[in-house]
């Protein structure tokens, strides 16, 4: 599961890339990575927060490699 939530995202950005789709893949990516962690995990806040963080991170560095 933790595979595809940066393979999904990294070849929906890949294919086609447009600055729009990239970001708003990217942006959408951490909202559901966010919320399916804050849901299924027995993890305090803080820790989802910074998971998150690392996450939005490695998004943030596949919008700027994937872009025109």
């Amino acid at each position: 599961m933790g595979g595809l939530a940066l393979v999904v995202p990294m070849l929906i950005m890949a294919i086609h890339p447009l600055r729009e789709k990239t970001l708003i893949t990217a942006s959408l990516a951490v909202f559901l990575f966010a919320l399916g962690l804050a849901w299924k995990s027995s993890a305090q806040r803080q820790e989802i927060l910074a998971v998150t963080a690392a996450y939005a991170a490695v998004m943030v560095v596949f919008v700027g490699i994937s872009g025109p």
